[in-house]
């Protein structure tokens, strides 16, 4: 009989040897390596990036949209990196990668791509607008990390569909969180096997920290509060079912272990008004599903 670890490696072995595991185009890589180095420049990401020309026009597009609210239009790599910064230009350049390395063909017709993205590209859109209501900045990884939180889903849903599928009906029937069902089942869970998928993409830590603990924020070593202001807006994204994330849940905000995790790097959520933010969900959402269409325009 095997132990848990045990199992654990059996089931990273198996998805490490799938031949076609989704893989981010050269170019986005590329861009990820050079914004983490110190040294680059401006000029030297943008001279990466105009070899596609699909992904400027999208960064560019994105940029001038209601998404960020500019003053001014800006027209070039150039313009667009200096007024948003590295930051935010790695993270459009991530989201874009990530969304377009799955399409709708790879999926089974039972599996709702487009709700998935909706689930994700709220919780995206909801963290980045918990962040600013308590006073955190994260430059756009507060987005990133919400949309892809999910990413180890799909993964699940395209090379083990059929044990995913009686994993979502074991969820829906017995009440339980998603990620409890899988780990009966496979002794891992949606998030440990993103977090390998986003090391095998060689994506910052952060945010390999953020698909591995978003269930359990108080896990996280590497940034605690983003960890759990991911994990508070899948919270919201759910309780409100906003697109499809597998399970439904009903929490109490100030029992959650994430609110203890924000009260420390945080102190303004004491003032939080959950009432007034959750009238907007609606609206603020919206914005982020703008993102998704230009993307996938």
């Amino acid at each position: 009989m095997s132990t848990g670890n045990e199992a654990i490696e059996v089931m990273r072995d198996r998805i490490q040897g799938i031949r076609d595991l989704p893989t981010l185009p050269t170019v986005a890589v590329e861009i990820i390596g050079l914004v983490q180095r110190e040294s680059s420049s401006v000029m030297d990401v943008a001279q990466v990036m105009y070899r596609d020309p699909v992904l400027t026009a999208k960064v560019l597009k994105l940029a001038n949209s209601a998404f960020y609210g500019l003053r001014r239009q800006v027209e070039t790599l150039n313009q667009a990196m200096v007024v948003l910064g590295f930051s935010e230009i790695l993270n459009l350049v991530q989201s874009v990668a990530v969304i377009q390395a799955f399409n709708d063909e790879q999926f089974e017709p039972s599996f709702d791509l487009a709700a998935f993205w909706d689930h994700s590209v709220g919780t995206g859109e909801i963290s980045r607008a918990l962040a600013g209501e308590i006073g955190l900045r994260f430059d756009g990884t507060d987005f990133t990390a919400g949309l892809i939180h999910d990413i180890g889903k799909i993964i699940l849903e395209l090379y083990f569909h059929q044990d995913f599928e009686r994993v979502l009906k074991a969820s829906r029937t017995g009440k339980t969180p998603l990620y409890q069902s899988e780990r009966k089942l496979w002794s891992v869970d949606h998030t440990e096997i993103g977090s390998w998928l986003a090391e095998k993409w060689m994506l910052p830590v952060r945010l390999v920290d953020v698909i591995r603990h978003h269930h359990n924020p108080l896990n996280s070593s590497t940034d605690p509060a983003l960890v759990a202001v991911i994990h508070l807006a899948n919270t919201f994204a759910k309780t409100a079912e906003i697109g499809f994330s597998g399970d439904r849940v009903i929490f109490d905000l100030k029992r959650d272990p994430a609110w203890a995790v924000l009260k420390e790097h945080a102190p303004a959520i004491e003032e939080f008004d959950l009432e007034r933010f959750t009238f907007q969900l609606e609206e603020r959402v919206d914005q982020g599903r703008d993102f998704l269409r230009i993307v996938n325009s």
